[in-house]
């Protein structure tokens, strides 16, 4: 059941990103409160905020504050590994800083701990965003180095700090030394940055169909328990 309510998730995602495709994206300092948290006007638009934040494109206005970007480690594009790289963004006429997933860049092969140069436009930068609730992938036991940020040793570019297994906004917000929102905005596409970074993302109803075998699999060894029990401690007794 599990595995067809995260089916149903999905495709729920996708819809709610059909519908603010087609909408004008709203202002990001116009939906965030003080404190980093979404402000919406209406119920509907609270209610999908709190439960469907995917569903949010919003329009970005600020500069980078690339001193503090991360890369997030075991992140793959077409069976290809490498980093999802986050950069720290100050909003303009606001105190608030977002954290802003700018998108994939390959791992070096020879060195793994070889971090990429990832340039960072130094004015004003304008684009569109989605707004998402940060997703962890697996992590493994830290070591004492892991637990400071490092991945296998010391990165190749001398920050052993700025390779993570996930994204934490708190730790992020103590890396940079600022206000962060609670939020990790996924960059969008429509706008060519000259910074080498793959943001073909992958749409968020790709893989329905793998929850909806998961679930057929959980479904059929239940169904087989079933008969078994039935036959070995019921009918077969009997028999004899």
């Amino acid at each position: 059941m599990w595995q067809l309510r995260r089916a149903d998730y999905k495709l729920q995602l996708a819809q709610a990103r059909d519908q603010a495709s087609q909408t004008t994206p709203l202002e990001l300092i116009e939906i965030l409160a003080s404190d980093g948290s979404l402000k919406m006007e209406t119920a509907d638009q609270k209610k999908r905020a709190e439960a469907l934040p995917y569903g949010i494109r919003a329009r970005i206005t600020g500069h980078w504050l690339p001193e503090s970007t991360v890369f997030i480690d075991n992140r793959s594009f077409k069976g290809v590994a490498g980093f999802h790289v986050v950069t720290p963004l100050a909003l303009a006429n606001s105190s608030l800083v977002v954290a802003v997933n700018r998108g994939w860049v390959a791992r070096n092969v020879q060195d793994r701990n070889l971090l990429p140069n990832v340039p960072a436009v130094q004015d004003t930068v304008s684009f569109e965003a989605w707004i998402e609730r940060p997703q962890k992938a697996l992590e493994l036991g830290a070591s004492q180095s892991q637990a400071s940020g490092v991945i296998g040793g010391k990165a190749g570019n001398g920050d052993n700090t700025a390779l993570w297994q996930n994204f934490d906004a708190p730790r992020l917000a103590e890396r940079a030394k600022v206000k962060l929102a609670p939020w990790l905005l996924r960059q969008s596409n429509l706008l060519a940055f000259k910074d080498g970074l793959n943001r073909d993302w992958p749409a968020p109803a790709n893989d329905v169909a793998k929850h909806q075998g998961y679930a057929f699999q959980w479904f059929g060894l239940a169904v087989l328990t079933t008969v078994l029990w039935l036959w070995f401690v019921i009918i077969k007794p009997r028999r004899h």
